[in-house]
Order: C-alpha cells, then structure tokens, then sequence
C-alpha cells in the first residue's frame, strides 16, 4: 500500500489468498485492508498437510 501511495491508484495487486493462508495470515482480514486496491484475484484449492508442514515446513530453503 506504501508504494500505491506514492504512485497513484493506479497501481493495484493480484491477490492470492493462498499465499496468505499457508503462511498464517487471515485472507479476509487482508482484504478488508487492501480494499479497492485489489485488481485481480487468483483462486485456487489449497490444501496445508498439518504432518508435512510440521516436519518440513512451509517452505523449501534447499539449495539447487
């Protein structure tokens, strides 16, 4: 939103609420604060194993 200040509201983003949902941030709260600066919303199923999460994580920090 800071940089939506500073260039106009022109400027919006793609909201993916799964990225929001696996790393423990309310979508709906998210929504609520992004407002009209939501352009573009990309759906999804998602599902978070509670086991995979627990020993692995959620994200992959392995180097290629």
């Amino acid at each position: 939103l800071r940089l939506r200040e500073a260039v106009g509201p022109r400027l919006g983003c793609n909201f993916d609420p799964s990225h929001l949902w696996w790393n423990g941030v309310d979508p709906v709260k998210a929504i609520r604060t992004l407002g009209d600066a939501i352009f573009h919303v990309h759906g999804k199923d998602v599902y978070v194993d509670p086991y995979n999460t627990s020993v692995n994580g959620c994200n992959d920090h392995k180097p290629y």
